[in-house]
C-alpha cells in the first residue's frame, strides 16, 4: 500500500473493489484430468502413396512440410488443420496422402526435420526408415 499511499489512492475504495481474501488463503490449485480423446488424433501411417509415405506419429507440427509445398514450389497440397494441441497436418481436405493431389515433387521430405515424410523407397514393409537398427 507504500504505492497507494504516494499516489494518494483511496486504500478503503480499492479493498471495496476487490473480492475478499483471508492471509490464510493459498493458491487455489485445481486437478484437471486430461481428456485425450476429445482431441482428434493426428497420428498414424500413411503408405497409400506410391512415392511418399507418412508417419504422422514422428511430426512435431513445425509447418515446414507446408511452407515447402505452398511457397516453395507452389502446390499448395499440405496444410495444417485445426489450432493448438489439436494441429495436425492435412492433405488437400484431409485426404489419405494417395487420394491427395500431390505431385511427388518431394520438397516436404526435403523439409520434414523428424522424418514424418519419407520417400516410399526408404521405407520397408514395417514402416522403418533406413536408420533403424
Amino acid at each position: 500500500w507504500d504505492t497507494a499511499d504516494q499516489l494518494a489512492i483511496d486504500a478503503a475504495a480499492v479493498r471495496q473493489r476487490l473480492p475478499a481474501r483471508s492471509d490464510r488463503d493459498g493458491p487455489t490449485v485445481h486437478h484437471v484430468e486430461p481428456r485425450s480423446d476429445s482431441l482428434p488424433h493426428a497420428g498414424g501411417h500413411d503408405a497409400t502413396h506410391s512415392a511418399m509415405n507418412v508417419n504422422l506419429d514422428a511430426c512435431i507440427t513445425c509447418g515446414l512440410c507446408e511452407r515447402a509445398c505452398r511457397e516453395v514450389q507452389g502446390n499448395d497440397v499440405i496444410g495444417l488443420a485445426h489450432r493448438g494441441a489439436a494441429s495436425k497436418v492435412v492433405f488437400d481436405f484431409d485426404d489419405p496422402m494417395g487420394d491427395s493431389t500431390c505431385v511427388a515433387c518431394g520438397e516436404c521430405v526435403q523439409a520434414c526435420p523428424t522424418g514424418a515424410l519419407m520417400p516410399a523407397t526408404l521405407i520397408d514393409a514395417q514402416g522403418r526408415g533406413d536408420s533403424a537398427t
